[in-house]
């Protein structure tokens, strides 16, 4: 590891670094930390600190998966988000202390996080009503594994599933473990369509915004499109549309269109693309005789039914509920819709109403 550390100072860390003296002063740092130990001493506490950067980094795609922001973390721990997020996507960034002697920004990052991930951990561990962490459903493994298949391709999958039966913690999952197995500047990209974003130029903007970081004032929807078509062609990545029904919404008049721009990418080999929605899009397609992109799309198309008992079981178990009857009721409450979303939300206006779950606290908030 430590040659390789030299190495990534000699080629300017990815290009970050050009400045001759910067990359000397780098190698003399390395030298005045290494060099007085044994290679094999060198490489240990080398290694550990590449493990302890990955735990934490690691760590932090759990947190942001479970709904933190980098940005409330930098908030919550002093840092700057624009630092956390380069720290997050490699292990070198910040690694050198400007001067020999003085720690390095990337200590300063790890102490910081380290020290506000026990403290939520401690807090989790105090709280009154705990809250179980995601629980991996039959819907979370078919969404994962979907989006996998939209990316190995790098065709467009369209997966349509329930309101409320938890695609949205399925992308989330996806993305953690991504982070985790290939680091935060992993090809994969995920963008929230909102009604707003209803032309193609909308689309292209927001996708810009992911893939590049920013979108020229101005621009054209051509060089948006070529932009975004230079930074991620032959990178093999994929791109989650989340709420992707929208492109489908009968006021959409551009929705078609939306869709066949996103083809254009797919057919490029820019990256693939994962739709999730609801069904609408497929419906859409198919009243409009769309058949150059269902040609695409129906071979790949994923259609999910829902929770299935056992994804109700398992969450049941989770929350720590039991009972015949509180069974009954909670099978009752995601079947009557609202999916497991439902459920969640019930089970926490339970915990916040009565400090506790039971059959009379269920069946008194269903009535609602």
């Amino acid at each position: 590891m430590l040659s390789e550390l030299r190495n990534a100072v000699n080629n300017g860390f990815n290009g970050r670094t050009t400045d001759h003296h910067a990359r000397q002063h780098m190698l003399n740092w390395i030298d005045e930390k290494y060099g007085q130990l044994e290679e094999a001493e060198a490489e240990t506490l080398l290694k550990q600190e590449f493990e302890h950067w990955e735990s934490l980094k690691n760590r932090l795609a759990d947190e942001i998966s479970r709904g933190f922001s980098v940005t409330r973390i930098a908030n919550e721990t002093g840092l700057e988000v624009e630092h956390i997020s380069a720290w997050a996507k490699d292990f070198t960034h910040f690694r050198m202390a400007r001067r020999i002697g003085d720690d390095c920004q990337a200590n300063l990052i790890e102490t910081a996080l380290a020290q506000r991930f026990q403290e939520i951990d401690q807090e989790r561990t105090t709280q009154r009503r705990r809250e179980p962490g995601r629980i991996e459903t039959s819907v979370i493994r078919e969404v994962t594994a979907a989006i996998s298949r939209a990316r190995e391709f790098s065709v467009i999958v369209d997966i349509s599933a329930p309101s409320g039966s938890g695609k949205s913690e399925g992308v989330e999952e996806y993305l953690a473990r991504i982070r985790k197995a290939e680091g935060f500047e992993c090809p994969v990209w995920k963008v929230t369509l909102k009604p707003s974003h209803s032309t193609t130029k909308a689309l292209l903007e927001l996708i810009s915004r992911e893939c590049i970081g920013s979108v020229h004032e101005n621009r054209s929807e051509s060089r948006v499109f070529d932009d975004i078509m230079s930074a991620t062609q032959g990178r093999g990545g994929v791109l989650v549309i989340d709420e992707a029904q929208q492109m489908a919404d009968a006021k959409n008049a551009n929705g078609i269109a939306m869709i066949n721009t996103l083809r254009s990418f797919v057919d490029a080999k820019a990256f693939g693309v994962a739709l999730i929605g609801n069904n609408e899009i497929y419906r859409r397609l198919n009243k409009e005789n769309a058949f150059q992109i269902l040609g695409r799309m129906s071979p790949w198309r994923v259609e999910i039914k829902g929770a299935s008992e056992d994804d109700i079981d398992d969450l049941i178990r989770a929350w720590g509920v039991s009972g015949k009857k509180e069974r009954e009721i909670c099978h009752k409450l995601v079947r009557g819709g609202g999916g497991l979303h439902k459920l969640i939300g019930t089970f926490k206006a339970s915990l916040g109403s009565f400090d506790e779950i039971s059959a009379d606290t269920l069946a008194a908030l269903s009535k609602g």
